[in-house]
């Protein structure tokens, strides 16, 4: 993971100091299950977005969660959290 390059693009789209360490340790933490650079290269982050992904009908019915970093609390807001924050890092990646 590029990180220092990645605060830096981050900062430049205008996010918020707060946000900027947010969206760096959201990835950290997918970073320990999955390479984002190898998911990248693999389909630019797509087969892992697709992985976290839960949606209210996963939530209605209690579905297993399809990645596997641990979520605590909220499994569905929790995926949209690690993916908001892998699909910043996939579009940043498409820029360098």
């Amino acid at each position: 993971m590029l990180i220092v390059k990645f605060r830096t693009w981050l900062e430049n789209q205008k996010y918020d100091e707060d946000t900027v360490d947010s969206r760096i340790s959201n990835c950290k933490n997918v970073e320990k299950y999955y390479s984002l650079e190898k998911q990248f290269s693999k389909d630019e982050g797509f087969s892992l977005m697709e992985k976290l992904t839960y949606s209210t009908d996963d939530e209605r019915v209690k579905a297993l969660q399809k990645h596997k970093v641990p979520i605590d609390g909220n499994i569905r807001e929790g995926s949209a959290t690690l993916k908001s924050a892998v699909k910043l890092y996939m579009e940043f990646r498409k820029e360098v």
